[in-house]
């Protein structure tokens, strides 16, 4: 099997490996009781690294497949598309019922501190990124990255989106969630978080 190939089969495996835990956590969520607009450059970047997993999948990259350089970036990109599906199925698992695509207020809302939430506050976003680096590593196409900083770009967008409401929505008990955690692209090592308070809810 040629390297190649074997960069089709990884990005193949990551595409529904992603859907699919995300379906079953929206079919177990509790209803909404507010849905907002999530901002227009994050869904556009989102439909970006989709496309970009399917066209990976598919084969329409240009690289020189067989190099020694080009071999290691697959099989790195294979173990970040791992450890993103890992995070990602682990985080879903512990914000379970008030898990939404968009930004939405759920039926009986509250701030989860377990799993990868304790450490992070988006620890998702953070799986989403590790995959689409992944995907670049993968492709080894130069738009790929061109559009890297874009999509980080957009994620924080979302992120601060999200933040405005949940901090209208739940006040203090999300300010003081928010006060022990990093926004989430970058976990906080924990040393750095010795002797904050917190309101641990696991």
């Amino acid at each position: 099997m040629s390297t190649q190939t074997a960069a089709q089969i990884f990005v193949a495996a990551y595409v529904p490996l992603w859907i699919v835990p995300r379906v079953v956590a929206i079919l177990g969520a509790n209803p909404s009781t507010i849905r907002f607009r999530s901002p227009r450059p994050t869904l556009v970047m989102f439909l970006w690294a989709f496309c970009l997993c399917l066209a990976t999948a598919s084969g329409n990259r240009s690289m020189q497949s067989g190099e020694l350089p080009y071999l290691r970036s697959v099989w790195l990109g294979a173990l970040l598309l791992v450890v993103s599906l890992v995070l990602s199925v682990e985080s879903l698992r512990h914000l379970r019922q008030y898990y939404a695509l968009e930004i939405e207020v759920k039926m009986d809302h509250r701030v989860i501190a377990s799993g990868p939430y304790r450490f992070v506050r988006h620890p998702i976003y953070i799986s989403d990124l590790l995959g689409y680096i992944g995907v670049c590593l993968l492709a080894s196409t130069w738009f790929t990255w061109v559009a890297l900083p874009l999509f980080v770009i957009a994620l924080q967008m979302m992120i601060r989106r999200e933040e405005q409401i949940l901090i209208s929505v739940l006040g203090d008990e999300y300010l003081i969630y928010k006060q022990s955690t990093r926004t989430g692209l970058i976990p906080r090592p924990p040393f750095l978080r010795a002797g904050t308070k917190r309101d641990d809810q696991s």
